[in-house]
């Protein structure tokens, strides 16, 4: 595999541009290169369990596989910061949920040396891509309206636009930390850009749990329920 720039793949910018809704889920402490053990992700994975489940609430459902999704992975952990693994769910095959399949399944690539120029990519499998960048990277590329899923923000359920925007069809990001709080830099980052932080309720959830509340909000708001 040799990495090409983004430009030049128009899969991967189909990922970044062509699906409605998007979740980027920030990794800090994952690994970026595939040597840890897929029987310790927790630990020698720098939380991998935790980003595995995030692909699988984003793009998989019990018999199928949301076409209209992509996820976005920022990675962030040693040795070889900041990559990005962005899976489209327009394209991608052979998924399974469980957390270890789904790991070996997206850290294929890790290791192909990218240059340290951003948006240098290498394609993993269809649908799955590794690319040289990080959060600003994702957010310029994504480009779209953006919420913060943080259990500060404003209610999500006071927000009254939803069935509106599943009408229009209008694209979404939503962003996300792993089992760590976001960053300061990465707050004032994603504020700087416009983003909305949202709330899903009083209780302090798991990432991967956001994602699916989130997906059921825009399902119900899709039929009009």
């Amino acid at each position: 595999m040799a990495p090409v720039p983004l430009s030049e793949m128009p899969d991967l910018r189909e990922a970044f541009t062509g699906s409605r809704k998007n979740f980027i889920i920030i990794g800090h402490r994952a690994r970026t290169d595939a040597l840890f053990s897929l029987d310790d992700l927790p630990g020698t994975g720098g939380r991998w369990d935790g980003l595995a489940r995030c692909v699988s609430a984003s793009i998989l459902l019990s018999h199928g596989v949301r076409k209209d999704t992509s996820v976005h992975l920022v990675l962030e952990g040693p040795p070889d910061p900041p990559k990005i693994i962005s899976v489209s769910g327009g394209r991608a095959k052979y998924m399974n949920p469980d957390e270890r399949s789904m790991v070996a399944y997206l850290r294929r690539g890790l290791d192909t040396p990218l240059p340290k120029r951003a948006l240098m990519s290498v394609n993993v499998s269809p649908g799955v891509f590794v690319t040289r960048g990080g959060l600003a990277d994702v957010m310029d590329l994504v480009f779209t309206r953006g919420f913060v899923l943080d259990e500060n923000g404003n209610s999500a359920c006071d927000l009254p636009f939803w069935r509106d925007t599943a009408v229009k069809g209008e694209p979404l990001a939503f962003y996300l930390s792993d089992d760590t709080d976001l960053m300061e830099e990465e707050r004032s980052l994603l504020k700087g850009k416009g983003s909305t932080f949202i709330s899903l309720g009083p209780k302090v959830l798991h990432a991967y749990q956001a994602i699916v509340l989130m997906h059921s909000i825009l399902d119900r708001a899709e039929q009009g329920i």
